[in-house]
């Protein structure tokens, strides 16, 4: 097969003709999908473009022969031409074929993923996805399939570095797309990591000067396998993982997290605040670290010190109802109550429905276990009104399906006498179940 057939066109002496043919054929014969074929075609396009040259200086009557007798070997055609040009080749500069952008462009991919420092770096990635290559529509496909090929196997990322991807390439917005054309499980974990769902922290390693001495991509991997084998619940397997990434490096709040969750999974909680501890020292201000520890030193009564946390909390979000609710328990604990009515005000106009601050709110004014302080007529008023709204919305979702059902049975169809009886049992039944509840929670 000569190289006019390969390309699908007829010879020409215009390498602009040669360059369009090649460039459409490139996607079928693609270098990482089709290697055999791709240096079939570049081959191709070398000797199209060497004959392209004798074409052009060639009289008009080659072109004329050529047509007249369609059935000439173009090849024999060309013969001696080429045995000429080979002797006189010291003179002939061979055109150079520039490497295919699509796979320089994941060479430069790699380089950077390789350049750790540089790897988490949300800007490194921002620069080289400003390349020409990403914005050309032709060769989109290729460029995103060579990048999740990549992906799949080297994707220890952080997760700003992972939104930057899904701006440029659309990934959660394409997520249909992706399914039908990737592994499933893989497309999965790129939308956790785009959304921050499982989001693991590379802070930690900014500046860290040993941190080349460490086997960076295998302990990147132990740490995600820890996170999986915790949401597991396999406790075995996640300690033998977290005791090999801790020898490696013992500097990663995250890390420490999830060896704080293993051991008050197994009752260590000695151990489990000793960890919690290095995330606080390693991270002053860490949300997670402070939040995990105040729940604990609740548990273990120790109020004071969970307050401590607790108001770290506070300071930068003032308005999260559930760290208001704690500290009102560790109030309630210390038998503070008008600290404790304090916090559970602010937490219920943040959320009304907040069980937890609903049930303490309660707890603090049950008389029988605290000193009640004198309220204000209209306070009072106030708070009964909120409790009967309350219990109101607890009723209605109680008992919204049986209404919903008797109302849709009694428009079409003539009930009998006993199902209206059974209906209004349904609603006494619910009514009592609410009252039982509120009394519990008021003595």
């Amino acid at each position: 097969m000569s190289a006019w057939d390969i390309l699908e066109i007829d010879p020409t002496g215009e390498e602009s003709v040669i360059k369009k043919a090649y460039a459409k054929k490139l996607k079928q014969h693609h270098p990482e999908d089709d290697p055999e074929g791709y240096q079939r075609l570049r081959e191709a396009y070398d000797s199209a473009l060497k004959q392209a040259k004798h074409i052009a200086a060639a009289p008009p009557t080659s072109a004329v022969m050529n047509e007249e007798d369609p059935d000439v070997d173009e090849e024999w055609m060309w013969q001696d031409e080429e045995e000429e040009w080979e002797e006189d080749s010291d003179e002939i500069v061979l055109p150079e074929i520039e490497e295919h952008p699509v796979r320089r462009f994941l060479e430069q991919v790699e380089e950077l993923y390789e350049d750790f420092p540089s790897r988490i770096e949300p800007d490194s990635w921002k620069a080289l996805l400003d390349s020409d290559i990403v914005w050309d529509v032709e060769q989109s496909q290729s460029l995103q399939d060579g990048l999740i090929s990549f992906l799949e196997d080297s994707h220890h990322l952080p997760h700003s570095v992972w939104e930057v991807l899904d701006q440029v390439f659309r990934f959660s917005a394409d997520k249909e797309a992706l399914l039908e054309r990737y592994p499933e499980y893989f497309v999965a974990y790129m939308l956790r990591q785009i959304n921050g769902s499982m989001e693991l922290r590379y802070d930690c390693f900014r500046g860290v000067e040993t941190i080349d001495d460490v086997d960076i991509e295998y302990y990147l991997s132990l740490r995600e396998d820890a996170q999986e084998m915790l949401s597991d619940g396999d406790l075995e397997e996640a300690k033998e993982i977290l005791d090999t990434a801790y020898e490696m490096f013992s500097d990663d709040p995250d890390m420490e997290l999830m060896r704080s969750k293993y051991f008050l999974a197994v009752g260590e909680t000695d151990q489990a605040l000793e960890s919690l501890q290095h995330v606080i020292e390693l991270s002053p201000e860490d949300w997670d670290g402070h939040w995990h520890r105040a729940q604990l030193l609740h548990d273990l009564k120790r109020y004071d010190e969970a307050l401590a946390d607790l108001e770290v909390l506070l300071q930068q979000e003032p308005h999260n109802s559930h760290v208001l609710s704690l500290a009102g328990r560790c109030h309630l604990g210390l038998g503070q109550i008008e600290e404790t009515r304090e916090k559970m005000k602010l937490s219920y106009e943040q959320d009304n429905m907040h069980i937890n601050t609903f049930v303490n709110w309660y707890m603090a004014g049950n008389k029988h276990f605290y000193e009640q302080p004198p309220l204000k007529p209209a306070d009072r008023r106030k708070a009964r009104l909120h409790t009967f709204y309350y219990w109101a919305v607890v009723y209605l979702r109680m008992t919204w399906l049986p209404i919903i059902l008797y109302t849709m049975l009694e428009v079409f169809f003539d009930l009998p006498a006993i199902c209206n009886r059974l209906f209004i049992l349904i609603l006494l039944w619910n009514l009592w179940r609410m009252i039982r509840a509120e009394r519990f929670i008021s003595t």
